[in-house]
């Protein structure tokens, strides 16, 4: 959300992320990592959640040479065809063009490759918390706010 909200509050500056929201790539690491540092810093200390951040290598390189923190990773374990299910029924209300099906697809895919390449460092892998999300999104938002209060 600090990105999508940025790019709200400032589309002439963000148009390139948006163009490559729109074909199922991440934005540019050296344009949103400023934005994500500073989400952070305002946050003062304050435990704060960054949903699917870091989602590079360069992003967590860069947020770790910052003297950014990270308590824990916390993996949602879903297959494709749940995963694609519930970004196809977000696409209805959020009229996001990259939740649809075609380009859906195509985020799974290349999720898949970064985090893959993400969770075999040892510094992520002693933090990843996996968390069954095949079930219902109520109980996997009630295992992850568990796991943060615990």
């Amino acid at each position: 959300m600090v990105l999508r909200d940025y790019a709200h509050r400032n589309p002439l500056t963000t148009t390139t992320w948006c163009d490559c929201w729109a074909r199922g790539q991440n934005a540019p690491d050296e344009e949103v990592l400023p934005v994500l540092w500073d989400a952070y810093v305002r946050s003062e200390d304050a435990t704060i959640l960054l949903d699917g951040y870091p989602r590079t290598s360069i992003q967590l390189r860069d947020f770790s040479r910052r003297g950014g923190q990270i308590s824990a990773i916390f993996l949602l374990s879903v297959g494709a065809v749940t995963a694609l299910s519930r970004i196809t029924a977000r696409s209805k209300v959020s009229m996001r063009s990259d939740d649809e099906l075609d380009i859906a697809k195509q985020r799974i895919e290349a999720e898949w490759r970064r985090i893959t390449e993400l969770l075999h460092r040892p510094e992520i892998e002693q933090k990843t918390i996996c968390i069954n999300a095949e079930s219902d999104e109520g109980q996997v938002v009630a295992d992850v706010l568990a796991r943060l209060t615990a």
